[in-house]
Protein backbone atom coordinates (compact mmCIF):
# COMPACT_ATOMS: atom_id res chain seq x y z
CA UNK A 1 0.00 0.00 0.00
CA UNK A 2 3.21 2.13 0.72
CA UNK A 3 4.63 2.04 -2.12
CA UNK A 4 1.63 2.72 -4.24
CA UNK A 5 1.15 6.16 -2.07
CA UNK A 6 4.80 7.11 -3.02
CA UNK A 7 4.19 5.97 -6.29
CA UNK A 8 0.93 7.91 -6.67
CA UNK A 9 2.70 10.81 -5.20
CA UNK A 10 5.84 11.12 -7.98
CA UNK A 11 3.19 11.07 -10.48
CA UNK A 12 1.67 13.83 -9.40
CA UNK A 13 4.95 15.54 -8.63
CA UNK A 14 6.35 14.90 -12.26
CA UNK A 15 2.83 15.53 -13.73
CA UNK A 16 3.09 19.30 -11.45
CA UNK A 17 6.96 19.91 -12.88
CA UNK A 18 6.28 19.02 -16.69
CA UNK A 19 3.28 21.68 -16.38
CA UNK A 20 5.52 24.08 -15.12
CA UNK A 21 8.17 23.32 -17.33
CA UNK A 22 5.89 23.93 -20.33
CA UNK A 23 4.92 27.67 -18.56
CA UNK A 24 8.57 27.69 -17.54
CA UNK A 25 8.72 31.59 -19.04
CA UNK A 26 5.73 32.66 -17.91
CA UNK A 27 6.37 31.67 -14.35
CA UNK A 28 10.06 32.85 -14.59
CA UNK A 29 8.50 35.97 -15.31
CA UNK A 30 6.16 36.69 -12.57
CA UNK A 31 8.56 35.26 -10.10
CA UNK A 32 11.31 37.40 -11.13
CA UNK A 33 8.59 40.39 -11.84
CA UNK A 34 6.97 40.24 -8.67
CA UNK A 35 9.83 39.43 -6.38
CA UNK A 36 10.13 43.06 -3.45
CA UNK A 37 14.05 42.43 -3.41
CA UNK A 38 16.16 44.02 -6.11
CA UNK A 39 16.94 41.23 -8.39
CA UNK A 40 19.16 41.63 -11.90
CA UNK A 41 20.82 38.86 -14.18
CA UNK A 42 23.63 39.93 -15.58
CA UNK A 43 25.98 37.98 -18.54
CA UNK A 44 29.62 36.85 -18.44
CA UNK A 45 30.61 39.78 -19.86
CA UNK A 46 29.67 42.02 -17.14
CA UNK A 47 26.84 43.88 -19.08
CA UNK A 48 22.91 43.54 -17.10
CA UNK A 49 20.62 41.21 -19.22
CA UNK A 50 17.65 42.08 -16.87
CA UNK A 51 16.57 43.34 -13.86
CA UNK A 52 13.67 43.84 -11.98
CA UNK A 53 11.49 46.77 -10.69
CA UNK A 54 12.32 46.69 -7.23
CA UNK A 55 16.18 46.99 -8.78
CA UNK A 56 14.89 50.10 -10.46
CA UNK A 57 13.49 51.21 -7.32
CA UNK A 58 16.89 50.78 -5.51
CA UNK A 59 19.40 51.55 -8.10
CA UNK A 60 17.15 54.90 -9.56
CA UNK A 61 17.78 53.44 -13.39
CA UNK A 62 14.67 53.03 -15.52
CA UNK A 63 14.67 48.97 -17.53
CA UNK A 64 15.77 50.75 -20.15
CA UNK A 65 18.95 52.41 -18.51
CA UNK A 66 19.74 49.27 -16.72
CA UNK A 67 19.51 46.75 -19.14
CA UNK A 68 23.24 46.67 -21.55
CA UNK A 69 24.63 48.46 -18.27
CA UNK A 70 28.23 47.30 -17.44
CA UNK A 71 27.53 46.57 -13.52
CA UNK A 72 31.30 47.49 -13.40
CA UNK A 73 30.60 51.16 -13.85
CA UNK A 74 28.16 51.04 -10.66
CA UNK A 75 30.88 50.55 -8.56
CA UNK A 76 32.61 52.78 -6.78
CA UNK A 77 36.94 52.74 -7.17
CA UNK A 78 37.47 51.25 -3.71
CA UNK A 79 34.81 48.20 -4.06
CA UNK A 80 35.49 47.40 -7.80
CA UNK A 81 38.93 45.56 -7.35
CA UNK A 82 37.29 42.71 -4.71
CA UNK A 83 33.82 42.25 -7.01
CA UNK A 84 36.10 41.91 -10.17
CA UNK A 85 38.03 39.26 -8.53
CA UNK A 86 34.70 37.33 -7.31
CA UNK A 87 33.07 37.53 -10.97
CA UNK A 88 36.53 35.90 -12.26
CA UNK A 89 36.76 32.99 -9.95
CA UNK A 90 32.88 32.59 -10.00
CA UNK A 91 33.05 31.85 -13.71
CA UNK A 92 36.26 30.05 -13.26
CA UNK A 93 34.69 27.69 -10.48
CA UNK A 94 31.15 28.94 -8.84
CA UNK A 95 31.87 26.86 -5.78
CA UNK A 96 35.41 29.05 -5.44
CA UNK A 97 33.76 32.48 -4.47
CA UNK A 98 31.24 33.74 -2.03
CA UNK A 99 27.80 33.86 -2.63
CA UNK A 100 27.47 36.66 -0.33
CA UNK A 101 28.86 39.92 0.28
CA UNK A 102 28.48 43.79 1.00
CA UNK A 103 29.28 46.35 -1.46
CA UNK A 104 29.19 49.52 -2.19
CA UNK A 105 27.47 51.11 -5.42
CA UNK A 106 26.29 54.63 -6.97
CA UNK A 107 22.78 55.50 -7.43
CA UNK A 108 22.11 57.31 -10.68
CA UNK A 109 22.27 60.41 -8.88
CA UNK A 110 25.49 60.05 -7.75
CA UNK A 111 25.07 59.07 -4.10
CA UNK A 112 27.15 55.64 -2.82
CA UNK A 113 24.92 53.99 -1.23
CA UNK A 114 25.64 50.36 0.45
CA UNK A 115 24.02 47.43 -0.16
CA UNK A 116 24.08 43.05 0.75
CA UNK A 117 24.35 41.04 -2.58
CA UNK A 118 23.60 37.35 -2.67
CA UNK A 119 24.39 35.60 -6.48
CA UNK A 120 23.64 32.50 -7.27
CA UNK A 121 25.48 30.54 -11.24
CA UNK A 122 22.88 29.73 -13.90
CA UNK A 123 25.96 27.27 -14.95
CA UNK A 124 24.33 26.20 -18.62
CA UNK A 125 24.07 30.50 -19.56
CA UNK A 126 27.22 30.82 -17.41
CA UNK A 127 24.81 34.17 -16.34
CA UNK A 128 24.58 35.12 -12.59
CA UNK A 129 21.25 35.85 -11.05
CA UNK A 130 22.12 38.26 -8.29
CA UNK A 131 19.41 39.49 -5.71
CA UNK A 132 20.24 42.84 -3.75
CA UNK A 133 19.18 44.32 -0.51
CA UNK A 134 20.10 48.15 0.11
CA UNK A 135 21.37 48.55 3.32
CA UNK A 136 22.60 51.99 3.83
CA UNK A 137 20.23 52.89 6.15
CA UNK A 138 21.37 50.40 8.24
CA UNK A 139 25.03 50.97 7.79
CA UNK A 140 24.65 54.91 8.83
CA UNK A 141 23.09 54.04 11.75
CA UNK A 142 25.91 51.82 12.64
CA UNK A 143 28.18 54.46 12.04
CA UNK A 144 26.00 57.05 13.98
CA UNK A 145 26.15 54.64 16.74
CA UNK A 146 29.80 53.95 16.45
CA UNK A 147 30.30 57.63 16.65
CA UNK A 148 28.22 58.27 19.79
CA UNK A 149 29.43 55.24 21.75
CA UNK A 150 33.60 57.50 20.67
CA UNK A 151 31.94 60.26 21.90
CA UNK A 152 30.36 58.31 25.09
CA UNK A 153 33.94 56.53 25.75
CA UNK A 154 35.76 59.69 25.28
CA UNK A 155 33.55 61.75 27.32
CA UNK A 156 33.67 59.05 30.37
CA UNK A 157 37.07 59.56 30.19
CA UNK A 158 36.84 62.54 30.53
CA UNK A 159 35.21 62.23 33.23
CA UNK A 160 36.95 59.99 35.01
CA UNK A 161 40.07 62.55 34.68
CA UNK A 162 38.01 65.25 35.97
CA UNK A 163 36.93 62.63 38.81
CA UNK A 164 40.55 61.59 39.80
CA UNK A 165 41.99 65.57 39.60
CA UNK A 166 38.60 66.32 41.56
CA UNK A 167 39.70 63.55 44.45
CA UNK A 168 43.33 64.65 44.82
CA UNK A 169 42.21 68.04 44.74
CA UNK A 170 39.83 67.54 47.60
CA UNK A 171 42.62 64.76 49.83
CA UNK A 172 44.85 67.90 49.16
CA UNK A 173 42.22 70.24 50.67
CA UNK A 174 41.38 67.75 53.34
CA UNK A 175 45.42 67.75 54.33
CA UNK A 176 45.89 71.54 54.19
CA UNK A 177 42.51 71.98 56.26
CA UNK A 178 43.76 69.56 59.30
CA UNK A 179 47.10 71.22 59.27
CA UNK A 180 45.63 74.97 58.94
CA UNK A 181 42.73 73.43 62.02
CA UNK A 182 45.87 71.72 63.97
CA UNK A 183 47.76 75.69 63.82
CA UNK A 184 45.02 77.47 64.88
CA UNK A 185 44.22 74.98 67.91
CA UNK A 186 47.86 75.58 68.83
CA UNK A 187 47.39 79.29 68.95
CA UNK A 188 44.14 79.54 70.38
CA UNK A 189 45.36 76.98 73.39
CA UNK A 190 48.15 79.68 73.88
CA UNK A 191 45.36 82.45 74.18
CA UNK A 192 43.31 80.09 76.45
CA UNK A 193 46.76 79.52 78.52
CA UNK A 194 47.59 83.43 78.72
CA UNK A 195 43.57 84.05 79.87
CA UNK A 196 44.08 81.49 82.17
CA UNK A 197 47.30 82.39 83.83
CA UNK A 198 45.77 86.36 84.13
CA UNK A 199 42.66 85.48 86.05
CA UNK A 200 44.71 82.72 88.08
CA UNK A 201 47.46 85.76 88.79
CA UNK A 202 44.99 88.04 89.06
CA UNK A 203 41.99 87.08 90.84
CA UNK A 204 42.06 88.90 93.71
CA UNK A 205 43.74 92.02 93.02
CA UNK A 206 42.25 92.53 89.63
CA UNK A 207 38.97 94.28 89.11
CA UNK A 208 35.76 93.02 87.95
CA UNK A 209 36.15 94.00 84.58
CA UNK A 210 39.71 92.36 84.28
CA UNK A 211 37.82 89.02 85.32
CA UNK A 212 34.84 89.56 83.00
CA UNK A 213 37.53 89.82 80.29
CA UNK A 214 39.08 86.77 80.81
CA UNK A 215 36.01 85.04 80.93
CA UNK A 216 35.25 86.27 77.46
CA UNK A 217 38.54 85.19 76.06
CA UNK A 218 37.95 81.75 76.91
CA UNK A 219 34.60 81.63 76.12
CA UNK A 220 35.34 83.20 72.45
CA UNK A 221 38.46 80.71 72.04
CA UNK A 222 36.07 78.06 73.19
CA UNK A 223 33.72 78.75 70.35
CA UNK A 224 36.18 79.34 67.91
CA UNK A 225 37.96 75.91 68.84
CA UNK A 226 33.93 74.52 68.34
CA UNK A 227 33.74 76.33 64.77
CA UNK A 228 36.87 74.84 63.80
CA UNK A 229 36.19 71.39 64.59
CA UNK A 230 32.71 71.58 62.88
CA UNK A 231 34.62 73.18 59.52
CA UNK A 232 36.61 70.67 59.55
CA UNK A 233 33.80 68.09 59.94
CA UNK A 234 32.05 69.78 57.09
CA UNK A 235 34.69 69.77 54.77
CA UNK A 236 35.27 66.01 55.27
CA UNK A 237 31.31 65.41 55.19
CA UNK A 238 31.36 66.96 51.38
CA UNK A 239 34.43 65.34 50.44
CA UNK A 240 34.15 61.99 51.39
CA UNK A 241 31.93 59.23 50.38
CA UNK A 242 31.19 57.51 53.22
CA UNK A 243 30.02 53.24 53.25
CA UNK A 244 26.19 53.05 53.95
CA UNK A 245 26.02 50.34 56.80
CA UNK A 246 23.02 48.83 58.87
CA UNK A 247 23.16 50.48 61.94
CA UNK A 248 22.13 49.54 65.22
CA UNK A 249 20.49 52.86 65.73
CA UNK A 250 19.38 52.40 69.53
CA UNK A 251 23.18 51.56 70.32
CA UNK A 252 24.24 55.09 68.97
CA UNK A 253 21.50 57.59 70.92
CA UNK A 254 22.63 55.51 74.01
CA UNK A 255 26.14 56.17 73.64
CA UNK A 256 25.44 60.00 72.37
CA UNK A 257 23.19 60.30 76.08
CA UNK A 258 26.04 59.00 78.01
CA UNK A 259 28.31 61.43 76.42
CA UNK A 260 26.22 64.55 77.20
CA UNK A 261 25.34 62.95 80.28
CA UNK A 262 26.51 65.63 82.22
CA UNK A 263 24.53 68.60 80.14
CA UNK A 264 21.56 66.36 80.53
CA UNK A 265 21.80 66.35 84.22
CA UNK A 266 23.10 70.06 84.35
CA UNK A 267 19.77 70.94 82.99
CA UNK A 268 17.52 68.99 84.78
CA UNK A 269 16.16 67.38 81.18
CA UNK A 270 14.13 64.19 81.36
CA UNK A 271 14.68 61.88 77.90
CA UNK A 272 12.26 59.50 76.93
CA UNK A 273 13.21 56.59 74.04
CA UNK A 274 11.36 54.76 71.55
CA UNK A 275 10.27 50.75 72.45
CA UNK A 276 11.41 49.87 68.71
CA UNK A 277 13.64 51.54 66.23
CA UNK A 278 13.38 51.06 62.34
CA UNK A 279 16.48 49.23 60.72
CA UNK A 280 18.07 51.94 58.24
CA UNK A 281 21.40 52.48 56.61
CA UNK A 282 23.48 55.17 57.20
CA UNK A 283 27.19 55.73 58.23
CA UNK A 284 27.77 55.56 62.48
CA UNK A 285 30.05 58.42 63.44
CA UNK A 286 28.35 61.08 61.03
CA UNK A 287 24.48 59.61 62.53
CA UNK A 288 25.76 60.46 65.75
CA UNK A 289 26.70 63.89 65.31
CA UNK A 290 23.15 64.19 63.99
CA UNK A 291 21.94 62.97 67.30
CA UNK A 292 24.20 64.87 69.20
CA UNK A 293 23.41 68.18 67.58
CA UNK A 294 19.74 67.54 67.78
CA UNK A 295 19.77 66.41 71.48
CA UNK A 296 22.37 69.03 72.85
CA UNK A 297 20.25 71.91 71.22
CA UNK A 298 17.25 70.60 72.42
CA UNK A 299 18.94 70.45 76.48
CA UNK A 300 20.38 73.79 75.78
CA UNK A 301 17.32 75.30 74.13
CA UNK A 302 13.89 73.36 75.35
CA UNK A 303 13.57 75.53 78.56
CA UNK A 304 13.38 75.33 82.17
CA UNK A 305 13.80 71.17 82.93
CA UNK A 306 13.22 70.27 79.39
CA UNK A 307 11.41 67.54 78.56
CA UNK A 308 13.07 65.70 75.18
CA UNK A 309 11.18 62.93 73.35
CA UNK A 310 12.91 60.58 71.00
CA UNK A 311 11.01 58.85 68.72
CA UNK A 312 11.62 56.47 65.61
CA UNK A 313 9.28 55.23 63.18
CA UNK A 314 8.74 54.73 59.02
CA UNK A 315 7.01 56.58 56.42
CA UNK A 316 7.23 56.52 52.92
CA UNK A 317 9.16 59.19 51.25
CA UNK A 318 7.62 61.24 47.54
CA UNK A 319 8.36 58.07 45.60
CA UNK A 320 6.65 55.88 47.82
CA UNK A 321 9.94 54.07 49.01
CA UNK A 322 10.08 53.53 52.96
CA UNK A 323 12.74 55.19 55.17
CA UNK A 324 12.77 55.33 58.89
CA UNK A 325 11.81 58.94 60.05
CA UNK A 326 13.88 59.94 63.75
CA UNK A 327 13.00 62.98 65.58
CA UNK A 328 13.84 65.19 68.60
CA UNK A 329 10.79 66.88 70.50
CA UNK A 330 11.57 69.18 73.12
CA UNK A 331 9.79 71.85 75.30
CA UNK A 332 11.28 75.10 74.72
CA UNK A 333 10.16 78.12 72.93
CA UNK A 334 10.17 76.83 69.24
CA UNK A 335 11.01 78.96 66.03
CA UNK A 336 8.85 81.39 63.80
CA UNK A 337 7.87 79.29 61.24
CA UNK A 338 8.93 82.29 59.11
CA UNK A 339 12.85 81.33 60.05
CA UNK A 340 12.52 77.66 59.64
CA UNK A 341 13.42 77.31 56.36
CA UNK A 342 16.46 79.18 57.13
CA UNK A 343 17.83 77.22 59.84
CA UNK A 344 19.38 74.75 58.24
CA UNK A 345 21.84 76.88 56.52
CA UNK A 346 25.55 77.36 57.48
CA UNK A 347 25.87 80.74 59.29
CA UNK A 348 22.20 81.75 59.54
CA UNK A 349 21.34 83.91 62.18
CA UNK A 350 17.50 83.95 62.98
CA UNK A 351 15.84 86.43 65.21
CA UNK A 352 14.93 84.17 67.71
CA UNK A 353 17.14 82.72 70.71
CA UNK A 354 16.84 79.23 69.02
CA UNK A 355 19.98 79.69 67.10
CA UNK A 356 23.03 81.29 67.92
CA UNK A 357 27.00 81.78 68.03
CA UNK A 358 28.40 80.43 64.52
CA UNK A 359 25.45 78.34 63.16
CA UNK A 360 27.35 75.75 61.43
CA UNK A 361 26.04 72.73 63.37
CA UNK A 362 23.06 72.01 62.05
CA UNK A 363 23.71 72.63 58.57
CA UNK A 364 25.97 70.07 58.97
CA UNK A 365 23.24 67.97 60.24
CA UNK A 366 21.41 68.39 56.70
CA UNK A 367 24.82 66.94 54.58
CA UNK A 368 25.28 64.70 56.34
CA UNK A 369 21.44 63.50 56.00
CA UNK A 370 21.41 63.88 52.35
CA UNK A 371 24.78 62.08 52.06
CA UNK A 372 23.40 59.22 53.46
CA UNK A 373 20.17 59.44 51.33
CA UNK A 374 17.98 60.82 53.52
CA UNK A 375 16.42 64.46 54.61
CA UNK A 376 15.96 66.88 57.29
CA UNK A 377 12.83 69.01 58.51
CA UNK A 378 12.09 71.51 61.87
CA UNK A 379 8.19 71.53 63.04
CA UNK A 380 7.00 74.49 65.64
CA UNK A 381 4.69 75.82 66.32
CA UNK A 382 6.75 79.14 67.26
CA UNK A 383 4.95 79.80 70.75
CA UNK A 384 6.88 79.43 73.98
CA UNK A 385 6.48 76.27 75.79
CA UNK A 386 5.31 73.97 72.16
CA UNK A 387 8.66 73.38 71.37
CA UNK A 388 9.99 71.98 68.13
CA UNK A 389 10.35 68.79 66.55
CA UNK A 390 14.02 68.23 64.47
CA UNK A 391 13.76 65.39 62.05
CA UNK A 392 15.86 63.49 60.13
CA UNK A 393 15.45 59.92 57.63
CA UNK A 394 17.58 57.70 56.43
CA UNK A 395 17.00 54.30 54.04
CA UNK A 396 15.65 51.39 55.38
CA UNK A 397 17.41 48.25 55.21
CA UNK A 398 15.60 44.94 54.54
CA UNK A 399 14.47 42.73 57.84
CA UNK A 400 17.28 39.55 56.85
CA UNK A 401 20.55 42.00 56.95
CA UNK A 402 22.45 41.66 59.92
CA UNK A 403 22.93 45.50 62.20
CA UNK A 404 26.22 47.25 63.19
CA UNK A 405 27.20 50.33 65.05
CA UNK A 406 29.66 51.08 62.20
CA UNK A 407 31.29 53.38 64.88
Amino acid sequence: MASTNEANEALVIRQATEALMAEGEEVFRLIFESNSAALAIINPDTTIALVNDAYCAMSGYSKVEAIGLSWTTQIPPEDLGRLQEYNRRRLANPADAPDSYEFSFYHKNGEIRHGLMSVAMMANARKIIASFSDITDRRRAEAELALANRLVSAINAELQASLAEVHARNEGLEIMSRAIVHDLRSMLNVVIGYADFLAEHTADAAPPEYRQATKGINTATSRMMQTLDDLLLLAKVDGVAAPRVPLDMEQLVLRVLHDLAPTIAAVGADVTLPSSWPRVLGHGPWVEVIWRNYLANACKFGGKNPRISIEATLRKDASEREEGLFTVRDSGVGIDPAEQDLIFQPFSRLETVRVEGHGLGLSIVRRIAEKLGGSVCVESSGRDGEGSAFCFTLPVVSPDTPVRDNS
